[in-house]
């Protein structure tokens, strides 16, 4: 879901309860996930360790929501884990739970 339509989403939920708000009004936005480039490309090559090491250090705590428990169980295996089919940074950039890019690019999404 794009920040606009969240935003959205928020306002059209708050006026069912009686509160009509302006877009922007009480709302923030907290995002954790994201690497600043010159561009996506750039991001997506240079972010791709972090993004790894991160699923290795809080999968086993059930905090990347992209992984099924299988994944995890196969990562516990050393010899199991590189056929855990894990969820890689391009599929992470296109479904929205990472992102990536030049300041510009991040402020158009």
């Amino acid at each position: 879901m794009r920040c606009t339509e969240w935003s959205s989403d928020g306002r059209k939920r708050n006026a069912r309860r009686g509160e009509h708000l302006e877009l922007g009004e009480r709302l923030c936005f907290r995002f954790l996930h994201f690497y600043l480039a010159k561009n996506r490309e750039t991001g997506d090559s240079r972010s791709r360790q972090f993004y790894e090491e991160n699923m290795k250090m809080f999968g086993e705590l059930r905090l990347v929501r992209a992984l099924t428990d299988e994944q995890i169980e196969i990562m516990r295996d050393p010899k199991r884990a590189p056929t855990a089919k894990l969820p890689r940074i391009e599929d992470a950039i296109t479904n929205g739970g990472f992102l990536c890019g030049s300041p510009e690019q991040m402020s158009s999404i």
